[in-house]
């Protein structure tokens, strides 16, 4: 029974310092500071194991049609650069102000830390308090496919490949106008 009661006294204790640091404002908000280790590691656990928890029954589909992994290019290229970069660019001002900072998709070791499911769970829902914004509202499931699609070659195009994806982009794109 005393080990409860100094549970619960400890556990109130800390509560109330948390509450009173919270309510005076004495904790840091300031996206130029890192969290404290503590609220890091609370916070990337909860990112990390509600991401995994949700994806858990996302079905992924055959993500290896060229059409698809070329709509996933052009989706990409419009909304992820000024966050994730791109091969071959210094980062954008929005880039190196965001804390936490957004995962260089180009990067093996972040390729590795989401499966597919989760990286589609991701693009539909957003992360709260990351930046990420949620992409279900305004692109239909396909669409979020397809850039998970082009986000799993990304690290295999390096500089030279993605601008010859933007360039081969631009001249559809100019050579469609020029049709009109």
């Amino acid at each position: 029974m005393r080990t409860l009661v100094a549970v619960v006294v400890l556990l109130s204790v800390l509560a109330g310092i948390t509450g009173a640091a919270i309510w005076s404002g004495a904790y840091d908000v300031a996206a130029r500071r890192p969290h404290w280790r503590p609220v890091q590691w609370l916070l990337t656990t909860a990112r990390d194991r509600s991401i995994a928890a949700h994806s858990r029954n996302v079905t992924v589909p055959p993500l290896d049609r060229p059409e698809q992994i070329r709509e996933g290019f052009e989706e990409f290229d419009e909304m992820c650069p000024v966050c994730h970069g791109e091969p071959g660019k210094s980062p954008s001002a929005v880039r190196q102000g965001l804390n936490p900072p957004a995962p260089d998709l180009a990067d093996d070791d972040v390729q590795r830390r989401y499966t597919d499911a989760e990286l589609f769970w991701i693009l539909k829902n957003g992360v709260r308090m990351t930046g990420m914004p949620a992409f279900g509202d305004s692109h239909d499931d396909d669409t979020l496919w397809s850039i998970v699609a082009f986000v799993r070659r990304l690290p295999r195009l390096g500089a030279a490949g993605y601008a010859k994806l933007e360039r081969d982009l631009e001249s559809a794109s100019a050579d469609h106008d020029h049709h009109h």
